[in-house]
Order: structure tokens, then C-alpha cells, then sequence
């Protein structure tokens, strides 16, 4: 009997699944259908394969056929240290980040999901990968994050009593939220994106 992820042609271990199926359920909590099994490579073969594939071109994603992180990230080892596959390919291909403040940012929003091409690659300074990750839908800022506490409609109230002079513990006391959370809002520390959209 086979594994029932579809299109795993691996033999049943238990629960229903192969054993590598079954492993990741047992690491992970689900068997992620969404990412592929990633063989284990030999010594040396992953950063062989960077740089094999430093000149690939065409439009779609080239994905990392190896290990990937926890979010699904290419991930290898160079000079001893498991780092970022995607910086790794990004050095090869444009050379060394232009500043230590500098990260590796994907052009098709696709890191999650394993890509590497080089011609997707490029640095990136925290802000513009930021503006990069809102563009490709991939932002947790505002009500996507986890810990959101307020809605953006409560946010933009909040900026604009502020911006009217109200004090921020009136504010807070109104919105059922700490006093801390109204000065973070005050300061620009959270959802400072939307003061462009505060009546002047």
C-alpha cells in the first residue's frame, strides 16, 4: 500500500503515511504536501550545485532541491556555518552585499518556497525587502501579525485623535488597549504606514 500524500509513490510506514511523510509529521505537525521531500545531499554537492546554477536564466522560480528551513527557505552550509542558501547564491552571482546592513531579497516573492534563481536575487536594504514582502502579499505588519491587538480602522482612529491633541490615556482607556500600545502608535513604532492616510 502507498502513501497517501498524493503523489508519493513511497510504500506505507504508519498513520497512513511513507516514512519520510511520517517523519515530517512527526517534526513539523503536518506533512507540508506544499513543499516536496528534499533529498540529503552529499558532502560538498549543495554548494557544487550554486554554483552550477550561478548562470541560470528563464522566468520561473529555480527551487533549492535540498534542505530548507522551518519556513521553507534554501538552506546550506558554507565554511562550516548552515546559512541562507538564497544569500549564498546572491554573493556567487552579484558578489558580496554592498554594506552589512544590506540582506538578500527575492524580485518574485518566492523565498518560501525554495527559490534561488539568481536573476531573482538581488541585495536589498531592510526597507525595500519590507516593501518587497507587502507587494508579494507576504507582510505579517498591521492585522496579519499574530499579536495583533487593534484593526487598521482602530489604528487610523487612534493616529487621528492624536493628531486632534487627545490624551493618550483617554485613548487607550476608549479603545480598551494599554496606554503603551497608544504611545507606540504615537511614535511610529507600530503602523506608522498609515499616517499618510490621516486627515492633515
Amino acid at each position: 500500500m502507498k502513501c497517501m500524500v498524493p503523489n508519493c509513490d513511497r510504500d506505507k510506514y504508519q498513520n497512513g503515511y511513507c516514512i519520510a511523510h511520517n517523519g515530517r509529521l512527526q517534526r513539523l505537525g503536518d506533512v507540508q504536501e506544499h513543499r516536496p521531500i528534499q533529498r540529503r545531499a552529499k558532502n560538498g554537492e549543495p554548494m557544487a550545485w550554486l554554483y552550477a546554477h550561478v548562470g541560470h536564466v528563464g522566468a520561473d522560480c529555480l527551487i533549492w532541491p535540498f534542505h530548507r528551513d522551518d519556513k521553507g527557505y534554501a538552506s546550506v552550509v558554507r565554511n562550516g556555518v548552515s546559512t541562507s542558501g538564497a544569500m549564498v547564491m546572491c554573493i556567487v552571482a552579484h558578489g558580496e552585499a554592498p554594506t552589512p546592513a544590506h540582506e538578500t531579497a527575492h524580485g518574485c516573492g518566492n523565498g518560501h518556497g525554495g527559490c534561488i534563481h539568481p536573476q531573482h536575487l538581488r541585495w536589498a536594504t531592510r526597507k525595500e525587502n519590507g516593501e518587497d514582502k507587502v507587494r508579494h502579499g507576504r507582510s505579517t505588519r498591521g492585522e496579519a501579525a499574530s499579536l495583533a491587538r487593534i484593526t487598521q480602522a482602530d489604528a487610523l482612529a487612534i493616529k487621528q485623535q492624536l493628531k486632534n491633541g487627545r490624551r493618550q490615556k483617554d485613548i487607550a482607556s476608549e479603545f480598551g488597549v494599554s496606554p503603551q500600545l497608544v504611545s507606540a502608535i504615537n511614535t511610529g513604532h507600530c503602523w506608522a504606514w498609515l499616517d499618510e492616510q490621516v486627515a492633515a
